[in-house]
């Protein structure tokens, strides 16, 4: 991405956020195709293997997509903003922490004391990966 951790912005880590929903996980090859200089092309696949994301028959649990899944993209920005939290304590990273954490879920449900009457306002927070 080319872009020094603490320089990042909102904007990257929205990118992030949105690098993560639209990324293929990374393929691992098996340690024997790798001792034997084999590429992921070329590697003979197994017949029993479902394809990802069809449900198991047996159990009826889905196989492992492609894509990254929900709670792995939200482990993700989790790990990330207590990084920058961490470093912003210590005085030795942004004074902004890039993946800020959403203050509407924290007090109870958001807008719970909203007017009907009156406009709701853009606020503008939330998480980057909406």
């Amino acid at each position: 991405m080319g872009i020094f951790w603490d320089r990042a912005t909102r904007v990257d880590a929205r990118d992030v956020a949105r690098w993560m929903q639209i990324a293929d996980k990374p393929v691992r090859m098996h340690w024997r195709h790798q001792r034997a200089g084999l590429i992921a092309k070329t590697v003979p696949q197994q017949k029993r293997r479902l394809p990802p994301g069809t449900p198991n028959p047996v159990t009826g649990k889905s196989t492992p997509g492609t894509k990254y899944a929900p709670n792995t993209r939200a482990h993700c920005e989790t790990v990330l903003r207590t990084f920058y939290d961490f470093h912003r304590d210590e005085g030795t990273g942004p004074l902004i922490n890039p993946f800020p954490l959403t203050r509407s879920g924290r007090a109870g449900r958001a807008h719970a004391h909203h007017s009907p009457a009156a406009p709701f306002h853009n606020e503008g927070q939330g998480s980057p990966r909406r």
